[in-house]
């Protein structure tokens, strides 16, 4: 019994492990919506590092520019309407910024959402 128990929390401690896992995506383009209104979209040089030093964290380098988003919620799987599965967390900023930040499984796309719009980047 005791090494069947003990089975179980080394096969949990490794898929809480897994799941934690640091990745890096680099974005190519991305376009904005603000006040309901969709731009064109522009090219993009980004690299963004998914839970930073294992500490949940999204870093985003744009250039030389760092910005951070600090995970203040817990990570929640979903789907939209139309069947696409995401992961979404809230986040805040460097500046105190409430934002909402969402990654869809598929095809990789992020999307940082504000109060007024979002920002949406692709690879």
């Amino acid at each position: 019994m005791k090494k069947i128990l003990l089975l179980i929390a080394l096969l949990l401690c490794s898929v809480i492990c897994l799941a934690q896992k640091t990745f890096v995506r680099k974005y190519t383009f991305y376009y904005t919506k603000e006040n309901g209104v969709i731009d064109e979209g522009k090219k993009a040089d980004v690299t963004v590092v998914f839970n930073e030093k294992g500490t949940g964290n999204i870093v985003l380098y744009f250039g030389t520019k760092k910005r951070t988003l600090y995970k203040t919620g817990e990570l929640e799987n979903n789907q939209t309407e139309g069947g696409y599965k995401y992961q979404y967390i809230d986040c805040v900023d460097d500046d105190g910024k409430t934002i909402g930040f969402q990654f869809f499984d598929d095809s990789g796309t992020m999307r940082l959402l504000y109060s007024d719009g979002f920002l949406e980047f692709h690879e």
